[in-house]
């Protein structure tokens, strides 16, 4: 299944690879990243049927929206700038005329790097059911506490400007309704 998973993730790099030599900004690949993951997450709680199903659907459902919310966010940052970012705007230079061999090598490397983020989703959706039984209640505790205490630090981040973006009222507004501050 991991090969199979690195074939859907090289057909999507490939497209990432084959938009970002059209258009002249490579920074289509951090939107592609995430969105394999993603995909990788979505696969193997669909496909694996060893793990507990409302582990499966536990973490197809909060991993993968993790994975989708991130590449809603890169993309949005990539269709709103009108440069190539200084990252790949910089190897670009140094590849000279190296450089579509060069991204190519470097979206095929992206694809590996989502199955190795990948990995820990597919290890625990592939582990059988019988090992989980004893466990599987408390672990579906703590790691909704842990992403649940991970929504209660966006507003705050955002709050102290510690990453420092521009704030914007929706922003705030859409932390503080994850966090059940705010009812909609």
């Amino acid at each position: 299944m991991l090969w199979t998973l690195f074939y859907i993730d090289l057909a999507i790099m490939f497209l990432a690879w084959l938009f970002a030599t059209f258009n002249g900004r490579a920074g289509i690949v951090d939107v592609a990243w995430s969105a394999c993951i993603s995909v990788n997450i979505l696969l193997c709680a669909w496909f694996f049927d060893s793990a507990p199903e409302s582990l499966r659907i536990f973490l197809a459902v909060l991993s993968s929206a993790w994975f989708v919310r991130l590449s809603w966010h890169l993309a949005r940052r990539y269709f709103s700038e009108s440069e190539e970012d200084t990252r790949y705007a910089n190897m670009r230079r140094a590849m000279g005329r190296f450089q579509h061999i060069g991204f190519l090598l470097f979206f095929i490397f992206q694809a590996g790097l989502a199955i190795l983020f990948s990995y820990p989703m597919y290890a625990l959706l592939n582990t059988d059911a019988s090992m989980w039984q004893a466990w599987l209640p408390i672990t579906m505790i703590v790691a909704a506490v842990i992403m649940h205490g991970h929504i209660l630090v966006i507003p705050i981040i955002f709050l102290n400007g510690y990453i420092g973006l521009p704030i914007r009222s929706s922003d705030l507004l859409l932390g503080f309704m994850c966090c059940g501050f705010i009812r909609s």
